[in-house]
């Protein structure tokens, strides 16, 4: 993502009953994201989600969702 502005304030933490999530939120270009990984836990499976503020072009997220969902995959263990 730093392709698309410089990221501060970076803090990975869970979410309290949901042991396979991990969420990332962080501030790009001083404006709020919060980025969600997902393991199924029963399939070799991931959900990737990103939330974006106010204020934040969405152009070429699509793109970084992509690749953190490859690089994901590549590392999954079967």
């Amino acid at each position: 993502m730093n392709k698309l502005g410089e990221i501060t304030h970076w803090n990975r933490h869970g979410l309290d009953g949901e042991e396979n999530l991990m969420l990332i939120e962080a501030l790009l270009d001083d404006c709020p994201l919060s980025l969600g990984i997902r393991n199924s836990g029963t399939q070799a499976k991931i959900n990737v989600s990103l939330r974006l503020g106010i204020g934040l072009d969405n152009s070429g997220m699509e793109n970084i969702l992509g690749e953190i969902s490859s690089l994901l995959s590549n590392k999954m263990c079967l």
